[in-house]
């Protein structure tokens, strides 16, 4: 082959290549916002139930038992109580909190298409969607803010934790660590957080097949056949990849 047809050839697949991890981006995004959002809204429908039925705590969990076992029934793993737990904890914690962010963040946000608009725009809000927290981060980081107390502590750690790019364990790290607490302390605020961002790890967008949270929110067994002939996909354009790097 010519040189300069391997030339063309390379950049086509260069060209082809940043489509397809873009896509992959957008598809992560996609699937972990809507996770947060629907886990926002099971949880609103738990607490308005509990509420218009004023239940006691017994009688709230003996709703959750039987909850689970219907949702479970339907849809599989991933609806346990203890994640109904979380989610009416969840709602309970971002439905009065709300961040302020600011102008170039909401910009940037609205770049991202994090916006509950874009994202579900047929889910039942029972509020106005511009009332709604506009999350930003995949379900398992919620997890960890939403046992942080402090709202401002809060409201840092997720901004941070997009803006950072942080992992999961990234996060959990830094709130373990009292970063929000340090920087507040601190004269030396830039230093503080060049070393908080060391050794972080960004998530891969290939990652999202293997979050247990996200196979189980959609359905999927980790040994079923389907996952496992996007994981053999996978692996094959990672070869391929590869392949051309060393050639």
């Amino acid at each position: 082959m010519k040189e300069i047809e391997k030339t063309h050839i390379q950049e086509l697949a260069e060209c082809i290549s940043s489509l397809i991890e873009n896509a992959r981006k957008q598809v992560r995004t996609a699937v972990n916002t809507t996770m947060v959002y629907t886990y926002y809204e099971v949880g609103r429908y738990i607490v308005e139930d509990e509420q218009n039925g004023q239940t006691h705590a017994n009688y709230g969990k003996a709703v959750l038992k039987e909850l689970s076992a219907n949702l479970t029934e339907k849809f599989g793993a991933g609806w346990s109580v203890e994640t109904l737990t979380k989610c009416r904890r969840f709602y309970n914690v971002y439905s009065i909190s709300q961040t302020a962010f600011t102008k170039s963040e909401k910009s940037a946000l609205r770049a991202n298409n994090l916006n509950p608009k874009n994202i579900i725009p047929k889910m039942n809000f029972v509020h106005s969607v511009d009332e709604i927290h506009n999350f930003i981060l995949p379900w398992s980081h919620y997890q960890v803010l939403m046992r942080e107390e402090n709202p401002q502590a809060r409201s840092f750690y997720e901004k941070e934790a997009y803006n950072q790019q942080w992992s999961v364990r990234q996060l959990q790290r830094q709130v373990a660590s009292s970063l929000y607490e340090r920087l507040a302390l601190s004269r030396d605020k830039e230093e503080v957080m060049r070393l908080a961002n060391e050794g972080q790890t960004i998530e891969k967008p290939t990652d999202i097949i293997k979050n247990p949270l996200v196979l189980e929110f959609i359905g999927l067994k980790p040994d079923s056949a389907l996952l496992t002939k996007v994981r053999e996909c996978i692996s094959e354009y990672n070869d391929i990849n590869e392949e051309e790097e060393e050639g």
